[in-house]
C-alpha cells in the first residue's frame, strides 16, 4: 500500500477525495491542513468524521479543540 503522503504529494485532490471516501487518515490530514488555513470549523467536522472511525489521533485533536472551544458550537 502506499503512504499517504506519496499519494498527496503526487495529487493533492487525492487527499479530499479519499477523506469524502471516508478514509480516516485523510480526514485526520485535510483536518490539519484546514487547522493551518485557520479553518477551525471544517477541521472539527473533519475530525469528528475520523474521530468516529475510531483514530486516536483524531479523537485526541478533537478533545484539544473542545477543551480550547475552537471551531464548536457552544451549548
Amino acid at each position: 500500500m502506499t503512504p499517504l503522503s506519496q499519494i498527496v504529494t503526487a495529487d493533492p485532490s487525492a487527499l479530499e477525495r479519499a477523506a469524502a471516501q471516508g478514509v480516516s487518515a485523510a480526514q485526520y490530514e485535510l483536518a490539519l491542513a484546514r487547522m493551518e488555513q485557520g479553518d477551525a470549523a471544517q477541521a472539527a467536522a473533519l475530525l469528528k468524521r475520523a474521530a468516529s472511525n475510531g483514530l486516536a489521533a483524531a479523537q485526541y485533536r478533537l478533545a484539544k479543540l473542545y477543551e480550547h472551544g475552537e471551531g464548536l458550537a457552544v451549548d
